[in-house]
């Protein structure tokens, strides 16, 4: 079921508004927007756990002119990787997109959003392990 997108320049990767996941076999695995398929996070995350010996190393946001980037490297253990779209709107008013990434350390998520127009805001989350919006790193 993978289908995943490894090629940046493919027709269903938005150029503007996508993560790159860097995984432990040096491939790039690319967000895409195909209909009649579940979401890219979940296509990566059955990927995953369909082979259990590669991992993500590095986690990458482009969106709003910003990227933000998330390293297995990073200086503090943690569990997973998080990765969440939302839309705020007022009534009557404009609608604005954001999208985050973020490590899961303990009980929470630990995410950076990126608005679509480029502010950029950190915030704690609680989780579900079941949440599609986690990747487990176990």
């Amino acid at each position: 079921m993978s289908e995943l997108i490894f090629d940046e320049k493919h027709d269903a990767v938005n150029k503007h508004a996508y993560w790159t996941a860097v995984l432990s076999d040096g491939r790039k695995v690319f967000e895409d927007c195909r209909k009649g398929l579940p979401s890219a996070w979940i296509r990566l995350k059955q990927f995953l756990k369909d082979n259990p010996t590669i991992k993500i190393s590095e986690l990458f946001l482009t969106f709003g002119g910003q990227r933000v980037r998330i390293s297995k490297n990073h200086p503090h253990d943690f569990d997973g990787f998080y990765f969440s779209n939302r839309i705020e709107a007022v009534l009557g008013g404009i609608q604005k997109m954001s999208k985050c990434i973020g490590l899961i350390k303990g009980p929470a998520a630990h995410v950076i959003w990126i608005c679509q127009d480029g502010v950029k805001k950190e915030e704690s989350l609680s989780y579900d392990p079941k949440d599609p919006r986690v990747i487990l790193d176990v």
